[in-house]
């Protein structure tokens, strides 16, 4: 039996491909990438449904058929599927199709069909659906992202929060040893490191985007970025409702206006919620693993303010619970998971953002920030971070436990329902935002129970879930 997920979709194909395969073609190329399975026949007395394979009679005739739709402009908005991408597979002594799709490039997003750019699909869970018009702008973004750089007419130096500016000149004047920076006018200083720019069609020097957002007012920021919203949140556990505690940027007396203002308040909260332990290496001197930790937690963060789309109307997260911390911002990051964690140069989404911190020593110069993260946690005995992009969002979670003290050894998928479930039994709806679609969240607990992790308990919607106590 197969299931569909957000790799693998299923598709009946006797004679001829399906129509309503190219949606998922879509889907699969705007999303992430995935596989579509001709010669299967869904199974809906299961649940979640199963596929079985039937098989196709004329596996050679509709690769054929699948390629010129494929390079068929009218069809496909560019041609992703290539002849390599096909193989004909036996399952089960029956003849199947599997179509790769993968992911397509930037530049060639948004990938649609029927020729009309509103019929952009994307993948979520099991299912295809349209694109949003808020979601296909985002898509276009993608394709050229960066645009800190670009200066802002009717704005001046009124419209900066001018303490967190000056913050930021006695950062860099002593992470540089240039403590003449301190004195330096500051529209100086920021024309000299790039953030006050000449605007090249009339000549005058201007506000960059990339100066608004790191040390603009709030109600300026807000005149260009109108869902503006950078928030941390404190709190035990994932499924509380309360926090313990928040800083956020708003209007109000005390809470930070802007990117820079936002960043020094979240890390001197991080600091107090670190404990401070030592731990000895081998057996010659002592690493501070608070210091380890909050620098990969530095690291998470000036690269979740340096990736955000801005644009966007979905706010930058950053949740601090008992057992891991959740960076989340708007925009898909602009390189893979393996470059991201590898040794390899970032490519942020705002340059002049990510400058700002690298010229006054808080981020990473290389742009490895990602490899940082990782080796942190390896240092510390920590879960390996964990990286999850969409097409609007990327999420970068760091363990604060190693493996022994959280949990036992449990796949990735399923430590989020162990966790949930050690305050007690839970309905599905208490444990669906854990999850990326409802058929996920079942199959998960599906396979706590066939593992005897988990137990169900009661029936139909008064059904709840709970762990299985260990003797």
């Amino acid at each position: 039996m197969y299931f569909e997920d957000l790799h693998n979709e299923y598709k009946k194909s006797r004679k001829n491909p399906p129509d309503d395969m190219w949606p998922t073609v879509s889907a699969f190329a705007n999303t992430d990438g995935g596989t579509i399975h001709l010669g299967f026949t869904e199974d809906k007395t299961h649940y979640p449904s199963v596929f079985i394979p039937t098989g196709v009679i004329n596996a050679t005739e509709q690769i054929q058929m699948i390629l010129d739709t494929a390079n068929n402009h009218n069809k496909l908005s560019a041609p992703i599927i290539k002849e390599s991408n096909i193989k004909i597979i036996e399952v089960d002594g029956k003849q199947t199709i599997d179509i790769y799709v993968p992911k397509a490039i930037f530049s060639d997003r948004p990938i649609y069909i029927k020729g009309n750019i509103k019929n952009t699909f994307w993948r979520e869970g099991e299912a295809d659906r349209l694109a949003t018009e808020t979601e296909l702008k985002a898509i276009l973004r993608n394709a050229s992202p960066d645009d800190s750089s670009q200066v802002l007419d009717n704005f001046d130096i009124s419209d900066i929060n001018m303490h967190d500016l000056q913050i930021y000149k006695a950062l860099y004047a002593d992470a540089n040893n240039q403590p003449e920076i301190a004195s330096q006018n500051d529209l100086e200083f920021l024309k000299n490191h790039g953030l006050y720019r000449r605007d090249r069609k009339d000549g005058q020097y201007k506000m960059s985007r990339a100066m608004l957002l790191l040390f603009g007012k709030f109600n300026s920021i807000i005149d260009i970025y109108p869902s503006f919203m950078l928030d941390f949140v404190v709190k035990n556990k994932e499924t509380d409702v309360d926090y313990l505690d928040r800083i956020c940027t708003t209007l109000s007396p005390g809470d930070p206006d802007n990117i820079f203002g936002f960043f020094t308040a979240v890390m001197d909260k991080m600091r107090a919620l670190v404990p401070d332990k030592f731990e000895l290496t081998d057996g010659l001197f002592r690493s501070n693993r608070r210091e380890i930790f909050l620098r990969a937690t530095r690291e998470a963060l000036i690269n979740c303010l340096s990736h955000a789309d801005y644009h966007s109307n979905l706010s930058i997260q950053i949740l601090w619970f008992d057992d891991k911390v959740i960076f989340k911002n708007p925009g898909e990051l602009l390189i893979s998971k393996e470059e991201f964690f590898g040794k390899t140069d970032s490519y942020p989404r705002n340059n002049l953002i990510f400058q700002a911190f690298v010229q006054a020593k808080l981020g990473e110069h290389t742009g490895s920030g990602g490899y940082r993260i990782l080796q942190s946690a390896k240092t510390l005995k920590l879960e390996e971070p964990e990286l999850e992009i969409t097409p609007r969002s990327t999420q970068l979670t760091i363990w604060r436990t190693g493996e022994t003290e959280a949990m036992p050894q449990l796949p990735q998928n399923q430590r989020a329902t162990y966790i949930a479930l050690q305050d007690g039994p839970l309905s599905f709806k208490e444990l669906a935002h854990l999850y990326s679609s409802d058929y996920k969240g079942h199959k998960i607990l599906k396979e706590m129970i066939d593992q005897k992790l988990v137990k169900k308990l009661g029936n139909n919607r008064s059904t709840r879930y709970a762990l299985i106590e260990k003797k």
